[in-house]
């Protein structure tokens, strides 16, 4: 599913202003999303930027940065320290201690 059909399938209609516009990067095929805010009955919906990184041909990463006062400028510093590795050694030991700090956390919360 997409990060479109995601929010319209929330909002049950289509998003407006939907732009997908090259973003100036450390990494050559880097996208930016962006849609209006959308309005639904009181409630006013903003949508985050997403940046796209394409680490063809095994990865994409989806990059959301809102609030800051340079959203793009930090979006671009995390770009720039991005890495990808197929070493299970590189991924592994972080892979499992996080999914064993997810474990605790659901067993002490019984």
């Amino acid at each position: 599913m997409t990060v479109v059909q995601g929010y319209e399938e929330d909002l049950r209609r289509p998003l407006t202003g939907v732009k997908l516009l090259p973003f100036d990067s450390a990494r050559q095929g880097t996208w930016k999303w962006t849609a209006d805010s959308a309005t639904q009955g009181d409630h006013q919906f903003h949508f985050p930027p997403r940046v796209i990184v394409d680490f063809s041909p095994d990865a994409v990463a989806v990059i959301s940065i809102r609030g800051t006062a340079d959203d793009d400028g930090l979006a671009r510093q995390i770009i720039q320290t991005m890495r990808t590795t197929k070493d299970p050694q590189c991924y592994f030991p972080l892979l499992d201690a996080t999914l064993k700090a997810m474990d605790d956390g659901v067993l002490r919360s019984k």
